[in-house]
């Protein structure tokens, strides 16, 4: 059995079985934040065979002091505070602010693009609306006209202030965790020798006081900025930006999550929530942008029995952004397969032999994608495919050329089970998968015949393939995608 489906059906078991939608500190429902712990966990535990346990080197050697430390310290401390007082001073009001991460820019122009909040934000009167808030960032402020804010040094001194005031004992008695003890014995069955290594109590505890601290943050921010809209790229990509979904939706601002990849009905964080409160979960957001009917099925599942949460079709922003520059791709009669990273996949599983004799007896050019987190670097992978014999491809990375520009113009996509088979079927074509996780993931696609599942090893895999290619080469290259116009994005947007 593929692990992922294991872990979606252990999950699945404890919402049916345990009152989830009732666990709260406060008014903060820990579920949401746990069953990422519990997903996560079990992902490294089948991946790596082992958790990973994040523990900081605490050295006991007592730190050398001198009058200069001294000094120094105290002048971080004011260059610090003043900081933080011209930050607040300095807020203004915008109706927009945007959640994002640094793997998902490109670059574009020369200079740093957001491939998916970028393209709308483009739009003039969006522009000057807007605030887009990072961790940290070695650009300066300023994104054309939409003012870019670091937030994570400005809570930290937040957060020092708040100890300041805060009571040194802080009990959970208002912990509200019914058959806490039967569902922490099935998670020590579960990861058994690594169970210490989940600490579920301590998590819990130091996750909700901490999420506490940090939505007071927000509130403070959101009241000063009064956004009328806070959209996300990954509402789980940090704890802050968590904090800031749950800031907004207690504060009655819309949230809205905009798919940045694949979401199937076994990735935890989007799929198959079962036990829902009434008032939601504050921690997720509330609307949730899908590019495709396929996720849109996938989220609606869950969304539509609930009065707090919903999902809605809005496009690929990214995609819709080419499509209006009308660039396309120069090479002609090609062949696209975007890799995965490591851990899941080796070398040799991204190329088994089947594959490699394939792409070796056949003229046809192939531009092979590295994955934006690929481990591996690109030289080891040349050498790889030239010790193999074959010499009719193209290694790009992300920098090399975007996405929809390889997308568009490719005869035939090729896969394992990356995500990139929703921006295939966009642009209207065809995607191969290679991997039974593949098969399991995409099954609305392939009943819908826009992927395949071919098995590399099987006798038979080059006539599956010559068969493929010649069906897609009837396929116009230069058919517009099946997502919306960037201006309908920004309509709908402004809404």
């Amino acid at each position: 059995m593929d692990y992922r489906l294991y872990i979606k059906e252990f999950i699945i078991n404890i919402e049916m079985n345990f009152p989830v939608d009732t666990w709260r500190s406060k008014e903060i429902y820990f579920w949401p934040f746990l069953r990422r712990k519990i997903y996560f966990s079990l992902i490294r535990k089948f991946s790596d065979n082992k958790l990973i346990r994040l523990e900081k080197t605490i050295s006991h050697q007592k730190p050398s002091f001198s009058i200069q430390q001294s000094i120094k310290g105290k002048f971080n401390v004011v260059s610090r505070v003043l900081s933080f007082i011209f930050f607040w001073i300095n807020l203004r009001k915008k109706d927009y602010i945007f959640l994002s991460a640094p793997h998902f820019k490109e670059t574009f122009e020369g200079k740093s693009f957001d491939r998916l909040f970028d393209p709308l934000i483009k739009d003039k009167d969006i522009e000057v609306r807007s605030i887009y808030l990072v961790l940290n960032s070695e650009s300066k402020k300023k994104r054309g006209n939409a003012l870019e804010l670091e937030i994570l040094k400005q809570y930290q001194t937040f957060e020092l202030i708040s100890k300041r005031f805060r009571s040194k004992t802080y009990h959970f008695d208002d912990l509200e965790f019914q058959n806490s003890n039967d569902f922490q014995e099935i998670l020590k069955n579960e990861f058994k020798a690594y169970y210490e290594g989940l600490d579920i109590n301590s998590f819990i505890e130091k996750r909700s006081l901490s999420l506490n601290t940090q939505i007071k943050f927000f509130k403070i921010l959101f009241n000063r900025i009064k956004p009328d809209k806070v959209l996300s790229l990954c509402y789980y990509y940090s704890d802050l930006y968590e904090a800031a979904i749950a800031a907004a939706n207690k504060l009655g601002i819309q949230t809205i999550e905009l798919q940045h990849g694949s979401i199937v009905s076994e990735h935890m964080c989007y799929a198959e929530w079962n036990k829902i409160p009434s008032s939601g979960f504050s921690t997720l957001p509330r609307t949730f942008w899908c590019w495709d009917s396929f996720t849109y099925e996938i989220i609606n599942k869950w969304t539509s029995e609930s009065n707090f949460h919903d999902a809605l079709i809005f496009g690929h922003p990214w995609i819709s952004f080419w499509n209006n520059r009308d660039v396309y791709s120069s090479e002609e009669n090609y062949v696209l397969y975007t890799l995965q990273p490591e851990p899941e996949y080796k070398i040799e599983q991204l190329f088994p032999i089947g594959l490699v004799n394939y792409m070796k007896s056949k003229s046809i050019k192939w531009i092979i994608r590295m994955h934006p987190r690929q481990k591996v670097s690109k030289v080891s992978f040349e050498n790889y495919l030239v010790q193999q014999g074959v010499s009719n491809f193209i290694l790009n990375t992300v920098e090399d050329s975007p996405l929809p520009i390889s997308m568009s113009g490719c005869t035939l996509h090729i896969t394992q089970s990356s995500g990139c088979v929703h921006e295939a079927v966009l642009f209207n074509k065809k995607t191969v998968l290679l991997n039974k996780i593949g098969q399991n993931y995409f099954k609305s696609m392939i009943e819908s015949g826009n992927a395949f599942y071919f098995n590399p090893n099987n006798v038979n895999f080059s006539e599956e393939m010559d068969s493929i290619i010649d069906m897609s080469k009837e396929l116009s290259r230069k058919k517009f995608s099946q997502s919306k116009s960037l201006e309908k994005m920004v309509k709908m947007l402004k809404s």
